[in-house]
């Protein structure tokens, strides 16, 4: 029992640690980290639905500007339709960083998705290697 616990240990820390940066590594622009940044230290302005991508994920694009320069984004609504008014929240230092729902409700999403593979990817692991050490 003590093994299993310490196995459950130390996948719930190699998930908790490697899963977030596996983020961070694989989509820069769009993970818990930016959006804890863009809830923090963000600004919003508006922009506008430009294109719909119904068979990618129900993605879209939106423009904006900041100081007279126009940016692109990219965010998932399957509902939203083209010329639809959204509210974008973007890094002031890096205004190419954004999203057009709020970020604390964006980050609240990514850290439920890493809260709930903590609980279930460690436990699933040490049960089907208890199962198997039983079995033998």
């Amino acid at each position: 029992m003590r093994k299993l616990l310490a196995l459950w240990l130390a996948l719930a820390l190699l998930y908790l640690v490697g899963f977030p940066a596996l983020l961070v590594g694989t989509m820069p622009e769009h993970n818990w980290l930016v959006y804890y940044g863009l809830m923090k230290a963000g600004h919003a302005t508006p922009g506008s639905v430009s294109e719909i991508h119904r068979k990618t994920h129900c993605s879209f694009n939106y423009t904006y500007s900041v100081d007279r320069q126009e940016f692109r984004g990219l965010g998932t609504d399957c509902d939203i339709k083209v010329g639809t008014l959204v509210q974008v929240h973007f890094m002031p230092d890096n205004p190419r960083l954004s999203c057009a729902f709020p970020p604390k409700d964006m980050f609240e999403n990514e850290l439920m998705a890493i809260l709930l593979g903590f609980l279930i990817f460690p436990t699933f692991v040490a049960f089907a290697l208890a199962i198997r050490a039983i079995r033998k």
